[in-house]
């Protein structure tokens, strides 16, 4: 394989990393992430429920569908 091809295979799990450390911090600076334990949604639908189109472009984007 390519390094190229290497970067763009990684290049996903790279933005994941980064968007959820992103968003984890920010919950617990604002205090939102105690709370949210709370609320109705369960634990294991919220963190799928704002990241999902982004995180569907993202794969459509580079999946091979097209190649």
């Amino acid at each position: 394989m390519s390094p190229a091809a290497t970067v763009i295979a990684w290049l996903p799990l790279a933005v994941a990393v980064h968007v959820g450390g992103v968003r984890t911090g920010r919950e617990l600076e604002r205090g939102t992430a105690a709370p949210s334990w709370t609320q109705s949604v369960t634990p294991s639908r919220r963190p799928a429920a704002r990241p999902t189109l982004p995180a569907l472009l993202i794969t459509a984007g580079f999946s091979p569908c097209c190649r």
